[in-house]
């Protein structure tokens, strides 16, 4: 053990972790004792950094991770962009000037980490390494002025071998566009985990859910064959609540280009090309009752469940001050995804989510050792999961699908597709 694996060590120990109520040493300040000491230090404070978003900051960055500062560069394991937009972009001149703060900003960093790697074959670049990207948007209930990147600027960038995960910030109002995460992956060929969280747009905005599905779509597809290490897949639909009302009638979306989510794997030249994800080994989809093109995937008949809330409820606040807290009758009385409370869908509809389940059963992914496909129908406990395998089982492994049916949600599998069905006996309590 050299002088170096010893102030390690040292170093190591006096930036333990501590319990989050107790002030954590500031280690930093001991990084003057020697020049030993100081990279010992580094070695641990520059495993998680912020790319600046400004020219002076970036500038600053790059001479802190410059070429003959090799072993800084070897310590970070997260870099985290955090974009401050420079407007509201309530008009298309002002998303324009987002977009492009956004791409500058993302590009800069790329191409700074492409020259990390000149030189470097794959297996001497780091195991795990991250970049986390997320942008302030201003103003309240932004999902529709999200920004995302420039395409034809990213078709530039340079491919990335260094980037093992790259992940978007799902806090509020700190998220990108949903397709940024795809057209960064795309330029990070040694990527392994694709984990996607995106907001979803509400059921009674069907311009803004268009908007954001067809953009998936195109984004997903346009990975194939660009990822020959992505080991796990897992898409995860964040914000757009489940509705409520399971007699509103989301617009149908088919009619304006968004296609149903299985005929992306179907049909045309798709059929003859290899494997769409040839080394995917685990799969993982959760998504709510309404498809994306706007039709549900459960059903129920109306008349077998009360409505919780037949209408919606006067609230003494609201009354206290109706200035303050106005709400336009002709608002709170038209029909939409919350009002009235009224969840009767509560078993799968095989018009609308067997083709679905078939496609994934069917999808090109011979590596594939895990699958998962959940969908929540409502807030009271009715969901549906469905799985095969295990990411550990060997090659060669038959595929045994399996279903769990909570609380009693009747379904029957469709004809050529055996698996195993559990009805889950439990019934919520009367509070949910």
């Amino acid at each position: 053990m050299d002088n170096y694996d010893v102030v390690t060590l040292i170093v190591a120990h006096i930036y333990k972790p501590w319990a989050h109520w107790k002030e954590r040493p500031r280690i930093a300040s001991y990084a003057p004792v020697s020049r030993l000491f100081q990279r010992a230090v580094e070695s641990i404070t520059f495993q998680n950094v912020t790319f600046p978003d400004d020219s002076d900051g970036q500038a600053r960055f790059a001479a802190i991770f410059c070429s003959s500062e090799a072993h800084r560069r070897a310590a970070v394991r997260v870099v985290s962009v955090d974009v401050g937009l420079p407007c509201d972009a309530r008009s298309p001149e002002e998303h324009g000037r987002n977009e492009k703060h956004l791409t500058s900003t993302v590009s800069s960093l790329f191409r700074q980490l492409h020259g990390w790697e000149i030189g470097r074959p794959d297996d001497d670049l780091p195991e795990r390494f991250t970049v986390v990207v997320s942008c302030s948007v201003p103003g309240s209930h932004a999902r529709d002025r999200r920004p995302t990147l420039n395409q034809d600027d990213v078709d530039r960038l340079p491919a990335v071998r260094y980037v093992r995960r790259p992940k978007v910030s799902l806090a509020n109002q700190r998220t990108p566009h949903a397709t940024c995460l795809f057209q960064l992956a795309a330029h990070t060929p040694n990527l392994r985990d694709l984990d996607v969280e995106y907001m979803d747009g509400d059921h009674d905005q069907p311009r803004l859910r268009q908007e954001q599905y067809s953009a998936l779509a195109r984004a997903i597809l346009s990975l194939r064959g660009k990822l020959p290490c992505l080991d796990s897949l897992s898409v995860f639909r964040n914000g757009g609540d489940t509705p409520i009302n399971h007699s509103f009638q989301c617009q149908d979306l088919e009619e304006q280009g968004v296609d149903p989510g299985t005929r992306a794997g179907e049909g045309g030249e798709a059929v003859d090309t290899p494997a769409l994800w040839p080394s995917l080994r685990v799969l993982d989809i959760r998504c709510g009752p309404v498809a994306p093109g706007g039709k549900w995937y459960s059903t129920g008949n109306p008349n077998d469940i009360e409505p919780r809330w037949p209408s919606r409820p006067d609230t003494p606040e609201l009354q206290e001050d109706p200035d303050l807290y106005f709400i336009d009758p002709r608002i709170a009385n038209a029909p939409n995804d919350e009002w009235p409370q009224h969840q009767w869908r509560r078993r799968l509809d095989p018009d609308t989510f067997d083709p679905l389940l078939l496609a994934m059963v069917a999808a090109r992914m011979p590596m594939l050792r895990s699958g998962d496909l959940q969908i929540n129908m409502d807030y009271d406990y009715h969901w549906a999961s469905f799985w095969f395998g295990d990411p550990k089982m060997p090659r060669g492994y038959v595929r045994e699908w399996a279903v769990r049916l909570a609380n009693k949600s009747p379904w029957t599998p469709p004809a050529g597709l055996s698996m195993a069905v559990d009805v889950d006996e439990l019934v919520p309590p009367d509070y949910l």
